[in-house]
């Protein structure tokens, strides 16, 4: 049963965003609390005592961590969990140590927060819900969100523990090169959850103002560098869209490679962008002598699509791109001409538009 009537302390600041989870909280049957300051949350749990306590640690300074050493040491009963920002990542180690049960990463979902609330409370011997990851993954396009954000936490938690062996392990102990290791394998674990949420259309938190046009002339160069034949028309007054200029250029360079991939060495890759009034930026390729039959046509933005039969090495390869450029709020269109392939990406603008060259 959801909840188990329990008491739930939320101590963070009213601008922060777990504060958010409030109201979903109770309605899963928690008995929540809000409280403004650690202090203020050792008092409400003296009065009444809670079976768990949230904490936004991203701020935090030395008393706040001696008055939590105070609550872990007094009250070993209770479930302490913390949420931090990706910034304020490194700050996981110090708080397991410190006896946290685990640390939710900013930006989070509640229902990430309900499933560790629900698993640290379970009583002993009950079963837990049917659902599994390995249900979600069976429908990837429409779950990559949730299944992301389910392992994002334990992941974080974990890297924080491996953080914590390489750190009191000199580098001369032969455990030293293990754990490096895990902390490698941990990290491309990371790195399949971002895909992940690029896929389920979740743009990154981090975005600023790109210019498109110097993102397009560095991936074409590259291309270049490698033999490809291309040539490019830039717009000249292009507005600049709002971004995470990685994730763009990540998207973009993984559309280009597909085009580039189709003209086995033949043809020429030409780009083109264009400012429109209802669309934003208007990206074009065209891949020249580029040859996609109609099943690839179709199918090539899903998730481990291969027009092979054989599970595609690129793994979810073009449904990143699409996720990323959907989650922007934009829109990718594929199809064929007389020449070849030709790929259609729009991302709406974030400002008026500037002169940016060519």
């Amino acid at each position: 049963m959801p909840g188990y009537n329990a008491k739930v302390i939320v101590c963070c600041d009213p601008n922060s965003g777990l504060e958010s989870i409030i109201p979903q909280l109770r309605g899963r049957d928690y008995d929540v609390v809000h409280a403004p300051s650690v202090f203020r949350a050792v008092s409400m749990h003296s009065a009444d005592p809670a079976k768990v306590v949230i904490i936004d640690a991203n701020d935090f300074g030395e008393k706040d961590y001696e008055v939590f050493d105070v609550l872990r040491e007094s009250l070993p009963e209770v479930k302490l969990f913390a949420s931090i920002s990706m910034g304020q990542r490194s700050k996981t180690p110090v708080l397991l140590k410190r006896g946290v049960e685990g640390c939710f990463l900013e930006p989070f979902y509640a229902d990430e927060i309900l499933s560790a609330l629900d698993r640290a409370l379970r009583p002993a011997g009950e079963g837990v819900a049917a659902s599994t990851p390995a249900d979600k993954l069976a429908a990837l396009g429409r779950f990559a969100r949730g299944v992301a954000h389910e392992i994002n936490n334990p992941l974080t938690t974990l890297s924080g523990w491996v953080q914590i062996l390489v750190s009191e392990t000199n580098d001369d102990d032969p455990r030293y090169d293990t754990f490096e290791v895990m902390q490698q394998e941990l990290d491309r674990v990371a790195k399949v959850v971002q895909d992940l949420l690029a896929v389920s259309g979740q743009p990154s938190p981090q975005r600023d103002q790109v210019d498109i046009n110097a993102i397009i002339r560095g991936l074409v160069r590259g291309r270049e560098a490698e033999g490809v034949e291309c040539s490019s028309q830039l717009g000249r007054s292009l507005p600049k869209v709002y971004a995470n200029p990685d994730q763009l250029r990540d998207a973009l360079g993984r559309i280009i490679d597909f085009a580039c991939t189709q003209m086995k060495g033949n043809g020429e890759l030409q780009v083109t962008t264009r400012s429109d009034r209802a669309e934003g930026v208007v990206i074009t390729l065209r891949a020249s002598s580029a040859s996609v039959n109609d099943e690839t046509l179709n199918n090539m933005f899903d998730p481990f699509y291969s027009n092979n039969g054989e599970p595609s090495e690129g793994g979810l390869g073009l449904a990143i791109s699409y996720g990323i450029i959907k989650g922007l709020g934009g829109t990718v269109r594929a199809e064929r001409d007389t020449d070849g392939l030709v790929l259609t990406l729009s991302v709406p603008a974030a400002s008026a538009p500037v002169e940016q060259g060519t």
